[in-house]
């Protein structure tokens, strides 16, 4: 398996990780059978991109009041 240089870096820093996913449903053990994922194993990264990232311009825009009501939410139930 051949990775570009940066995303090498990040599994070496342990940012990242490789994790190899099986299809144990198929019945098959075959080659390709197998598939692998890439992983953000650092909790803050995790927090970002899952919390943060998504809605990054509603933060930054001020507009609390609309992604709060997005998500279902209101001020009350802070």
């Amino acid at each position: 398996m051949q990775i570009c240089k940066w995303l090498l870096t990040l599994i070496h820093i342990n940012i990242m990780k490789y994790s190899i996913l099986q299809l144990i449903a198929s019945g098959l053990n075959h080659r390709s059978d197998i598939d692998g994922a890439y992983e953000i194993t650092d909790p803050f990264l995790r927090f970002w991109f899952r919390f943060i990232c998504p809605y990054q311009a509603l933060i930054e825009s001020g507009q609390l009041r609309l992604l709060l009501t997005l998500k279902g939410l209101s001020l009350k139930d802070m």
